[in-house]
């Protein structure tokens, strides 16, 4: 089956849908599909190595697609932006008609539906109008829900047919992370002394992440415990050095996809401090660092929050009130001085992930696109 995977995406972007697109474009082409993936022809500093950015093979296309790349430039540039490369991809692929389109782009999925079967990607809603934007969302002749809760607002207020909806949350590359080595040298690189025990973060430094209440926790543990933080813009870096400074708070900044497994695995414990500030932290998310996590098998502490609970439940990690930094340095502490829970918590994530692997979802997509019921 030849797919077109279509993303109104900088690619290669320092962002984690960049890394969900290129993996599960890798898996499709790994179960036998011929993939295409579809974005903006757009400036971009971190070059147009696709590949080499993400450390996989050359095993799908990548199309380039004419847009005016006005986003950040002019007023309503963003939306100059998308609208053109709708308008370019769905021209392109009208003409080309693939086996299957899918997307996380509402409009694409719904104009082209008349013509090629479409599959949307729904990540996240829209802030406003959700009415109306599920009229268009039900042009698409399936649509795949990251987590349940989505899926449930989906069936019940937007009116999408159950039959043509699937769940499937993201994933990650479970045997490729269990294997990594943990990171050398990675205590002396940030100048540690040798008994020090080490928390780790990674992921951006946005505020719904949590990062500022895990700055806040550092000063309420242990004097031998650093927190370091992986990932983030030089000007989110900034932003976030601005706000703290602590000696035992690190920023190590980002590093390639490929190396980050190394790093989750040198810790002593991950965490996940998701606030309850915002919609997509709460419900709509479905966090790849997450099933890192979780493969890596370190022990984690994460937010209690609907979107990752349904991913750990109770006995995959320590849950703790969002926006809390007493409650979360307690979690830490906890974990780091108690091994056999924190043991029992890391081997129940690791067999509880498994399930979650790139090829598996993979599968699952192109069963469900198969059995969509025909129109």
């Amino acid at each position: 089956m030849r797919v077109a995977v279509v993303a109104n995406a900088r690619m290669p972007t320092e962002r984690a849908h960049g890394v969900q697109l290129v993996r599960m474009c890798a898996a499709l082409a790994a179960e036998g599909a011929e993939v295409e993936l579809v974005v903006p022809d757009r400036r971009n500093a971190l070059g147009d190595d696709l590949f080499g950015f993400y450390g996989v093979a050359e095993c799908f296309a990548v199309r380039r697609l004419p847009t005016w790349d006005l986003a950040g430039r002019v007023p309503a540039g963003a939306r100059w932006q998308r609208a053109t490369f709708i308008r370019s991809a769905v021209a392109r692929l009208a003409a080309d008609r693939p086996g299957l389109v899918m997307t996380r782009d509402e409009w694409i999925a719904a104009l082209l539906a008349p013509r090629v079967r479409t599959i949307y990607e729904c990540h996240r809603f829209p802030g406003r109008a959700l009415v109306a934007w599920g009229h268009v969302v039900r042009r698409a002749h399936g649509v795949v829900s990251t987590n349940q809760w989505k899926a449930q607002v989906l069936v019940d207020r937007l009116g999408v047919d159950p039959e043509r909806l699937v769940v499937l949350p993201n994933a990650t590359d479970v045997d490729a992370i269990s294997r990594a080595a943990p990171r050398p040298g990675l205590r002396r690189e940030l100048g540690l002394p040798a008994p020090a025990r080490l928390v780790v973060h990674a992921g951006h430094l946005y505020g719904w992440k949590g990062v500022d209440t895990l700055a806040r926790s550092v000063s309420r543990l242990p004097a031998d415990v650093h927190v370091l933080l992986v990932g983030g813009t030089d000007r989110d870096i900034a932003r976030f050095r601005r706000r703290h400074h602590h000696p035992r708070l690190h920023v190590l900044g980002r590093v390639p996809h490929g190396e980050v497994a190394g790093i989750l695995r040198s810790a002593d414990v991950l965490v996940l401090a998701n606030t309850a500030s915002t919609r997509e932290s709460r419900q709509e998310t479905s966090p790849l660092k997450l099933f890192e996590y979780m493969a890596s098998g370190r022990p984690i502490v994460a937010s209690d929050l609907p979107a990752i609970r349904e991913i750990t439940g109770d006995d995959c990690a320590l849950l703790v009130p969002p926006g809390d930094p007493a409650a979360l340095a307690s979690a830490i502490t906890t974990l780091l001085d108690d091994d056999a829970r924190a043991r029992r918590l890391a081997e129940a994530a690791r067999a509880r992930v498994r399930p979650h692997d790139w090829s598996r979802r993979a599968r699952a997509l192109l069963r469900f696109a198969d059995d969509l019921p025909r129109r």
